[in-house]
């Protein structure tokens, strides 16, 4: 994250005051003002007809889960995109993924 050039710092503290008083602290009121950037690219080698159907990031552990058209989901561990495991979980696509609040269960859908 880095700070917007384009917005005054004077604002950007008024809105965090006003995120403060209606829902209180530790809401993401420290990203106010500020935007991502892309630091960098990573690409699936999972074949041609491995196509990205659904993905779920669980922010605490930092793992990616993600679906594909094979029937085929992987588990990836960031930033550095290692990838933990895959499982063949259908003979179709992979719909939706999901990962528990606690990030120790995961639940897709397939069609």
């Amino acid at each position: 994250l880095s700070d917007r050039p384009d917005v005054s710092k004077k604002k950007v503290r008024a809105y965090r005051e006003q995120a403060v008083a209606l829902h209180g602290a530790g809401h993401g009121e420290d990203k106010i003002g500020q935007w991502w950037q892309l630091k960098a690219n990573h690409f699936f080698s999972k074949g041609r007809q491995a196509h990205v159907t659904t993905a779920s990031l669980h922010a605490q552990t930092r793992m990616l889960v993600v679906g594909f058209a094979t029937g085929i989901f992987g588990l990836y561990e960031l930033p550095d995109f290692n990838e933990v495991h895959t499982l063949s979980i259908s003979d179709g696509r992979v719909d939706t993924a999901a990962v528990s609040p606690g990030g120790e269960w995961l639940a897709f859908g397939c069609a």
